[in-house]
């Protein structure tokens, strides 16, 4: 389970394919889960159409950023 709380930043580390983009994707409410639930303020995101899909984005998740080092 990951928590996220207003104001907070996370950082996600770990090695190619470990599933960090997807993570990132789901997190940011541009994917949706294939199994289990990603819960918003306890709603489930899963059941929203994709007008309460993108209204959620809008309002609750702002930016992820991803960068790469070498």
């Amino acid at each position: 389970m990951l928590i996220s709380y207003p104001g907070n930043f996370l950082a996600l580390r770990g090695p190619p394919g470990s599933g960090k983009t997807a993570l990132i994707n789901l997190h940011g409410l541009l994917d949706v889960p294939d199994k289990g639930k990603l819960l918003l303020e306890s709603y489930g995101t899963v059941t929203l159409s994709p007008g309460q899909h993108m209204g959620a984005r809008q309002q609750h998740r702002h930016l992820s950023f991803k960068c790469h080092r070498r």
